[in-house]
Parts: C-alpha cells; structure tokens; sequence
C-alpha cells in the first residue's frame, strides 16, 4: 500500500491544450475513463472531474516554455470520490494523463501528488538541452 503524506491536498488541475471542440474533449475524457458523462462533468467509481473553459487560453502564450500550459484552451478540475482510496485515484488520473499523451493532447497535471503521475505529471521545468548543461 502506497504511503500518503496526512497533509496531501487531492485535488488536481489538468490542463489540456488542444484546439478541438469541448464536446470533443469531455467525450474523450468520458471514455479514457470509462466515466459517465453529465454535461460538462464526468464521474467513475474513483473521481469526478468538471472541463473548464480557461479563460486565461492565450494563442501565443500557450506555446511559450515552460509555463505555457497555463494559457491552455482547456483544464480538468479532479476530485477523488469520498472514501477512494488514493492509490486508485492515483491511477485514474495515472491512466487519463496517459491517454491524452497517446492520443496527442498536449496535457500537464498540476497538484499536490504530481511525482506519483507518469512522466511527474507532465511537467518539466528544464529542457533537455537545459538539463544536459546542468551535469
């Protein structure tokens, strides 16, 4: 069983950067989570999560390193259900994030428990040019 600081805050914003539709987008969601959809929100056994319009999307800025993703067209705000426990919340958000990167949405966790997210989550401050110079 995986050790969770009494402190962690569960809740996470995913942001997702791509120019398609909403619609197309919370389908998308619904289905890499196996969640049921009502309206703009989502739920499965493990979590429920609300597609937000980002109303700071800028079309420039969203390309800008490192923290473009900011300005991202869209963000999930994902909540565990009450009393999951959180390595299977862990792996909902795990198995979403790997779905969008497949799928080749442009997408960044931003939360409390990023280390425990593939690739941390998506974000990476340096670059790989950046981190060469740094060894």
């Amino acid at each position: 069983m995986m050790m969770v600081p009494d402190d962690v805050d569960f809740f996470c914003k995913l942001f997702i950067d791509t120019d398609h539709d909403r619609e197309k987008v919370i389908s998308f969601v619904s289905e890499s989570i196996a969640g049921r959809m009502e309206g703009w929100c989502v739920s499965n056994p493990y979590c429920s999560l609300y597609l937000v319009k980002n109303d700071d999307f800028h079309v420039a800025k969203r390309l800008q390193r490192p923290d473009g993703f900011l300005f991202s067209r869209y963000y999930l705000e994902i909540e565990p259900n009450e009393g999951i426990e959180p390595s299977l919340y862990y792996s909902c958000v795990s198995e979403l994030l790997t779905h969008l990167w497949s799928s080749g949405y442009p997408a960044i966790a931003a939360c409390d428990f990023e280390e425990m997210l593939p690739r941390q989550g998506g974000y990476n401050r340096l670059s790989g040019e950046e981190l060469m110079k740094r060894d």
